[in-house]
């Protein structure tokens, strides 16, 4: 074997080679390649790429990717006066794979946009510039810094440049470009989970939620998504439509760190479940050529959004996920030209940038602190990583403990609602246990079927749409998909077998806080957080996601007469 390994490297780079013996093209050209590359590797797909020498910098190229083979040519013509043929050129490219992938064997995981690793016992966060230089953010817990010559990214053309972040700013630089999007000027926590939403797309590796806005035409929803695009991840395309295959879509996922989509009226399902999987972090895979059995295999966690006057959104997998925002029409005595509006924008850019990485440092000085203060926090929501997160950011940006948290639950409880309202089979369900004066209904999928039919025909839903259940089974499916949004208002199905077959139990249940975020004990901690313009000591605060006037909600419930209003009504009364 050592013999063989011995071999292949005398001929690979050209030590066998006897006197006179005449040199082919190829490799004449492998030899000086090689001359000048820094390393050859397999990315985590067993892709082969090649780090490359420019000027003063290292730039990493998939082997096969037409930029890598242009830099050959170039450096052929240069260095040897060489010019090849598109097959001489192929031939040296496949050697070259095969060397990374046989022989050096060494793997690398590459990125797009930002990245995560561990120096010593603490955790770095990169973010890549993407301009022509190959420079990157460094963040780490004392300050943030920019560096190169590091294998961390991939690259794709349709990236931009991002602008150089400026160490100062003005302390009220957030609030300058809230005041560009339209947010309301009173609504204090919308702004605060925007702010907090906004700096978690720089931290590699966490679930986001899924951005969704909806307003009325006019109300800059478009506006909102390519600012906030561009402030992260700069592209030449800020925002997408949905494509009619998956491939597409997957292929617009696994080339954006941030896919904002545009214009959005409705969502098809196995859209809706390609999304979660890119929010969650779950694979996916293709054929790469009909000729052969190879697969093309994509895993990534992604940021996703879309706007639309109404929410797109039915199925309760991405409502579940979502950060709800509506907008509302700007006023024309308000209205910016596109031109000084972008104009204000990229002036704040760098400044926003640069207070965006101090926070970043501040945050994971807490995360590498093992014995510093801890959120403890317990019984998270579905994203979990965005609530811990968003609950750091807001205090490192100097906000009293669990403000952050008291937004987010409320926006969770308008997530809970789109579902229901969603759903018509939730709705249904509601109406039903009115009409049986919230008494507890028994009995199995067949006749609840029947049962929910007819109340679906006294609340005018159409039992012949795609969303309306066919059969029993696909029933209990249903139910499953609403059951955890319909105890949030009080009703509570149990699904169970009797020994014959299987039975359905739906009960009225008190409304109670039923998802704690923050451990009892936290309420006795004290946490101290140095911000760039105040010191504050916060003390934490037990909070739940259901703390408002429950029991007068459940009241209107039981007394109204057409219940699907009075749920979908009382609830949300019950928010303000």
């Amino acid at each position: 074997m050592d013999e063989l390994d011995d071999k292949w490297n005398k001929e690979f780079n050209g030590e066998d080679k006897k006197p006179g013996e005449n040199i082919t093209k190829v490799r004449k050209a492998l030899d000086t390649i090689v001359k000048y590359t820094h390393r050859l590797f397999i990315d985590e797909y067993k892709k082969p790429y090649s780090a490359i020498s420019i000027d003063d910098h290292l730039e990493v190229f998939p082997i096969e990717s037409r930029s890598f083979k242009n830099w050959c040519r170039m450096m052929l013509y240069q260095k040897d006066g060489l010019t090849v043929d598109g097959q001489t050129l192929n031939d040296m490219c496949g050697l070259l794979s095969a060397q990374a992938q046989f022989k050096s064997k060494e793997q690398i995981s590459l990125n797009l946009r930002t990245a995560s690793r561990t120096n010593g016992n603490e955790q770095e966060w990169i973010y890549d510039l993407t301009n022509k230089n190959w420079e990157f953010i460094k963040i780490n817990s004392n300050y943030w810094s920019i560096i190169k010559n590091e294998i961390l990214f991939r690259r794709y053309s349709n990236q931009q440049p991002q602008v150089y972040p400026l160490t100062e700013y003005e302390p009220d630089v957030f609030d300058k470009f809230m005041k560009l999007v339209n947010i309301k000027e009173d609504n204090e926590d919308i702004k605060l989970l925007l702010k907090c939403y906004i700096i978690s797309l720089f931290i590699p590796n966490i679930q986001k939620p899924v951005l969704m806005l909806h307003g009325s035409q006019g109300s800059a929803k478009s506006s909102l998504e390519e600012m906030i695009k561009m402030l992260v991840d700069p592209s030449v395309v800020t925002t997408f439509t949905f494509p009619r295959g998956i491939d597409e879509l997957i292929q617009q996922l696994s080339h954006n760190h941030i896919v904002f989509y545009d214009n959005i009226s409705t969502i098809n399902d196995w859209i809706s479940d390609q999304l979660c999987r890119a929010v969650s972090g779950s694979g996916s895979s293709k054929r790469q050529l009909y000729t052969d059995d190879d697969d093309v295999i994509y895993s990534f966690k992604r940021c996703v959004g879309f706007n639309g006057i109404n929410l797109g959104a039915t199925k309760a997998d991405l409502l579940d996920r979502g950060l709800i925002i509506e907008l509302e029409r700007i006023e024309e005595e308000n209205q910016l030209k596109p031109e000084t509006l972008w104009k204000e924008f990229e002036d704040l850019r760098p400044q926003l940038l640069g207070y965006i990485f101090d926070i970043l440092a501040k945050v994971l000085n807490w995360k590498n602190d093992v014995n510093g203060p801890q959120l403890n926090l317990s019984k998270l929501p579905r994203m979990a990583e965005f609530a811990e997160y968003g609950e750091m950011i807001s205090r490192c940006m100097g906000n009293p403990s669990n403000l952050f948290i008291s937004a987010y639950r409320k926006n969770i409880r308008i997530q809970s609602q789109e579902v229901l309202d969603s759903s018509p089979v939730a709705i249904a369900v509601v109406q039903l246990m009115s009409r049986t004066n919230d008494k507890d209904w028994v009995g199995n999928s067949t006749y609840l079927l029947s049962e929910l039919e007819y109340d679906a025909d006294v609340l005018k839903i159409d039992t012949k749409s795609k969303s309306w259940p066919k059969a029993p089974h696909i029933l209990s499916r249903r139910l499953n998909e609403v059951k955890t949004n319909l105890r949030q208002v009080g009703i509570e199905i149990e699904l169970g077998y009797d020994g014959k077959q299987r039975i359905i139990k739906i009960r009225k249940i008190p409304l109670v806080a039923l998802i704690p975020l923050v451990d009892e004990n936290q309420a006795q901690n004290k946490v101290e957080i140095t911000n760039a313009t105040t010191n504050a000591t916060n003390t934490s605060e037990n909070i739940a996601l259901e703390d408002y006037d429950l029991n007068h909600a459940q009241n209107q419930l039981s007394n109204a007469t057409n219940a699907t209003n009075a749920t979908l009504h009382d609830i949300k009364e019950a928010e303000k």
